[in-house]
């Protein structure tokens, strides 16, 4: 049993609904980065791979919907970098192996827009699930953060650059990026584009897990590199202890929502794969459950107003101000007894799944 997180979006990756919980994941085939690579630029051919397909779908389907995946991924990708996102290209290494596992050679890793594509709704996952434990569970969630580069390195950084005749802007991660781009499309010497790119990485501070509890300032959460608010790791329980975490968090958060009655948006798992762009306008996104719009019409709304009941009179001049304070005390009260009524549901909660 895994967890999966569902998504109804659309072309620009705009979430309008999603639904996350326990999952049985019947996959249709065992795709590889080339093979995906290969249909983005048209030239995959099945017959090569020997691949066996399952539950009835037919390449003709696959090849549909990474396409598909692969033009939204596309438009987060370059939402992201808009938005302020920061990528240090650094080289990697891929190793070829004899056959008793020893390396025997090295080449750069290249990353291709297969993997882009794949990383893209790797952090939107991320992104959403931190959102949802953080909602749930303010001082109890595991989050994800990347403290802002160390000043001092970062300016001998800028010092080095000014030195190499490179001029960046180390303002923001989104300064920088831009910064990063010119460099790498106008320097035509590898070595000093990988020079530069080393040195920009050593200001760089580690990112770190946290909980909430421990940062009660959700300004203090943000992910530097993403340039986003909140962020987890959810995506990889076989490799990383703290998404196994994360998974019981997720789980108790729905439990939460279950108890308080929260739309869960089940619905999701039986509604039909879109064959092409057939979601709602984003001025829709507020529509209710059986997709009608939020915004009512003047006639509507005057009829609304000609059935309801006369509005209660305006309070008396007579209301002494002892009155309003008790008024808005006894407000404060009841607002703080719900709010520790939730607090003791969520601290219960997570008790029974051992998270402290």
């Amino acid at each position: 049993c895994s967890f999966s997180i569902v998504w109804e979006i659309d072309d620009d990756g705009h979430i309008y609904r999603e639904w996350a919980g326990r999952s049985i994941i019947n996959s249709c085939a065992k795709l590889a980065y080339p093979m995906v690579q290969q249909m983005i630029e048209g030239c995959f051919e099945p017959d090569s791979w020997q691949i066996q397909l399952f539950n009835g779908v037919t390449w003709d389907q696959i090849i549909f919907d990474c396409l598909a995946l692969h033009g939204v991924a596309s438009r987060l990708r370059s939402a992201r970098f808009e938005s302020g996102a920061l990528r240090l290209n650094n080289t990697r290494l891929s190793f070829a192996l004899d056959t008793g596992g020893n390396p025997v050679s090295t080449s750069p890793y290249i990353q291709s827009e297969a993997n882009h594509l794949v990383e893209e709704f790797m952090l939107l996952a991320n992104m959403r699930v931190a959102g949802i434990i953080s909602e749930a569970f303010p001082k109890h969630a595991m989050l994800r953060r990347h403290p802002p580069p160390n000043e001092r390195k970062m300016a001998e950084f800028k010092v080095a650059a000014d030195m190499l005749g490179v001029k960046v802007d180390t303002r923001t991660a989104g300064a920088l990026q831009e910064s990063l781009r010119k460099l790498t499309e106008a320097c035509k010497d590898d070595a000093s584009r990988e020079a530069i790119m080393l040195l920009a990485t050593k200001p760089m501070q580690l990112a770190q897990y946290f909980c909430t509890g421990e940062a009660p300032e959700p300004a203090s959460w943000g992910h530097y590199a993403l340039a986003v608010p909140r962020y987890t790791h959810f995506t990889s329980p076989i490799r990383r202890y703290p998404d196994v975490v994360v998974h019981r968090l997720l789980q108790a958060a729905i439990e939460l929502g279950q108890q308080q009655q929260q739309p869960d948006n089940a619905d999701l798992l039986s509604a039909p794969v879109a064959t092409e762009a057939q979601l709602p306008t984003p001025a829709a996104a507020a529509a209710d459950g059986n997709g009608q719009s939020a915004v009512a019409s003047s006639t509507a709304v005057g009829a609304l107003a000609a059935l309801a009941p006369p509005a209660p009179p305006a309070p008396s001049a007579a209301l002494t101000d002892s009155t309003q304070q008790q008024q808005q005390q006894e407000e404060e009260d009841e607002e703080s007894a719900a709010t520790a009524a939730q607090e003791a549901a969520a601290v219960a909660i997570l008790a029974q799944h051992q998270i402290p």
